[in-house]
């Protein structure tokens, strides 16, 4: 196949700037305004912000991020973890959940202006009752996200025990906040090794758009509306893995093997460009990240190369080649994280 690589204008921000003595250790990175938020892992300096119109760097550091429990002892107990999956919603209030190493319970925090909540059960209506958010091997807290109306949804995996069983079992569970809790709206015991990167996304109708493994399941008023697979697709196989949906709610979703599906609403169809150009992918696909930006282009992070792919409405792919830093000591291109 072939294809050609475009010039671009790059501005490359190094390290040395604003970490002279660490490693970035980026375990997240929002945008926000005007700001680049980046969350980190293991470093006393929690979480740096990068302001573009001042071109200025700050920086949070533990023990002043978890000043926000307002609780001395719960400082204690936290003032030395790391978090996963800051999310701010549209009131402005954090929710953050922590590494599952450290309790028996994995809480989700949520933290306004005024006071701190630690969320540590949700609410199963299959059981009509509360379970504990119980520690799931590599990560229990998935995904935190705010739909159109203004409603907060937790995707999580945690381990419930059902009425009809004597025994404990792995579950996936889709949860909206109601009634000052979280309650399940879609839950399964299907176990799948391969974790998707996004797992949903809403669309313009406020519909939610849910994958796990190689399903996806379309939610409209709390119920699944429809659903599909890749193997909906003509030669579509693998697992859902980064998802978007545009202005006219085509949805879009990347897999481990970096085919792009889009389902128009009618139909699931495959584009295997990027595959073919990224020759020798392997099944594994953690290392790509796919966005969407406001005009409807489709952004997808080479797998095997540096390249980064742009696919436009009328489905016109381009390829930018992404310059490496001089300091770079290798020929491989790292690829962490990508946001628009």
């Amino acid at each position: 196949m072939s294809y050609s690589l475009f010039p671009q204008t790059w501005q490359l921000m190094y390290k040395e700037d604003f970490l002279s003595n660490d490693r970035l250790k980026c375990n997240q990175i929002i945008q926000k305004g005007d700001s680049t938020i980046i969350v980190r892992l293991r470093t006393d300096n929690l979480i740096i912000i990068y302001e573009h119109s001042k071109k200025e760097w700050s920086y949070i550091t533990k023990s002043e991020f978890w000043k926000c429990l307002r609780n001395d002892s719960l400082y204690n107990v936290y003032k030395k973890s790391d978090i996963w999956d800051l999310f701010i919603d549209s009131k402005g209030n954090y929710w953050f959940t922590i590494p599952d190493t450290l309790h028996k319970t994995t809480p989700l925090f949520k933290v306004t202006p005024d006071t701190a909540y630690i969320i540590s059960q949700i609410y199963v209506k299959a059981l009509d009752d509360y379970a504990d958010i119980d520690p799931f091997p590599n990560k229990t807290i998935r995904n935190i996200k705010e739909d159109k109306n203004g409603d907060l949804w937790l995707f999580l995996l945690s381990g419930i025990q059902m009425k009809d069983s004597a025994y404990s079992s792995e579950y996936m569970i889709l949860c909206k906040f109601a009634n000052n809790r979280f309650e399940s709206v879609f839950i399964s015991n299907t176990y799948y090794r391969f974790i998707s990167k996004c797992n949903f996304v809403f669309d313009n109708q406020n519909r939610v758009w849910f994958v796990y493994g190689d399903s996806c399941f379309v939610i409209k008023n709390d119920i699944v509306e429809k659903s599909f697979s890749t193997r909906d697709a003509e030669y579509g196989y693998g697992y859902f893995s980064d998802l978007a949906v545009d202005s006219k709610d085509n949805f879009y979703a990347t897999s481990n093997y970096l085919f792009l599906y889009k389902y128009d609403g009618y139909s699931l169809t495959v584009d295997r460009r990027i595959l073919d150009i990224e020759n020798n992918i392997t099944n594994i696909g953690p290392t790509y990240w796919m966005r969407i930006d406001s005009l409807d282009n489709i952004w997808i992070t080479g797998y095997n190369s540096c390249n980064l792919y742009k696919i436009d409405t009328a489905g016109v792919l381009t390829t930018y080649e992404v310059p490496k830093f001089d300091t770079t000591e290798v020929e491989w291109c790292y690829k962490s994280l990508m946001e628009i």
